[in-house]
């Protein structure tokens, strides 16, 4: 056998073998299939999860070798209009309380705080909307950013301290009543939002600080909150162990 036909016979080897799949995963965000084993979604940098063995039959008979990315360019084009209609509604909305604060009640500038309001709701449209971060991470901003705006209210507005005594702690229930709610739902990857969980003990960790240091006159809400995040990141522990362990080596490496 000469060269020629030996360099043949291995490329002819070569082409037959099929490309072997490692590691193959799925981002929860965009549905995309990953195969190269990538930490993160090369379209919306999620953290990917690994199939089941029956997933993953069923994608390789469906697609085959190389699986196909979702359109993300149809996403951005309605994301943009949906966008540009929010924007022309909030401006039409902020002219009209302007006009009508100003017409029925001019001592009172109470349309600075509703356009406010109103920015904010834009923002967080925006960051939901565009941003491709995890469905978590998007939830956490918006309970920080939502805390940080009803403090900043209560500052402006002759600081009554209702803020930090009812509002905020409210917020971190309602969050840790949203985090159970995600994972019931969601309860084949319910230590994605472990996360999430964490940061809901660290706000109330930051409320039992000002609870001890005396700064809230009434304090049942703040001892409900309290208990309510520590009972529930106490039996998540307790019941979750394997996968919480799993999740953090997946995420921090640890």
């Amino acid at each position: 056998m000469n060269k020629t036909e030996k360099k043949s016979e291995k490329k002819t080897k070569h082409e037959n073998i099929e490309p072997e799949i490692k590691h193959m995963k799925m981002c929860p965000q965009c549905q995309a299939v990953l195969y190269d084993g990538n930490e993160t979604c090369p379209l919306c940098h999620c953290v990917p999860e690994d199939l089941s063995a029956e997933d993953e039959a069923r994608v390789t008979k469906e697609f085959g070798a190389v699986a196909p990315y979702p359109d993300a360019k149809k996403k951005y084009r309605a994301v943009k209009i949906v966008l540009r209609i929010a924007l022309f509604v909030l401006i039409l909305a902020a002219v009209a309380m302007l006009i009508v604060n100003y017409t029925v009640t001019p001592t009172i500038k109470w349309s600075f705080i509703a356009i406010a309001g109103e920015a904010y709701a834009y923002i967080m449209l925006y960051y939901w909307l565009k941003n491709d971060s995890g469905f978590a991470a998007k939830v956490a901003l918006q309970i920080f950013s939502t805390a940080a705006l009803v403090y900043a209210v209560d500052m402006l507005t002759g600081n009554y301290g209702w803020a930090l005594q009812w509002a905020i702690p409210g917020i971190i229930l309602l969050g840790d009543g949203f985090v159970f709610l995600l994972m019931m739902m969601n309860r084949s990857r319910w230590h994605s939002y472990l996360l999430l969980l964490i940061l809901m003990g660290v706000c109330s960790i930051a409320l039992a600080g000002f609870f001890i240091a005396g700064h809230l006159e009434h304090k049942l809400v703040a001892m409900i909150c309290i208990a309510v995040t520590g009972i529930y990141i106490l039996a998540t522990v307790i019941f979750g162990q394997a996968k919480i362990s799993t999740e953090l080596k997946r995420r921090f490496h640890v």
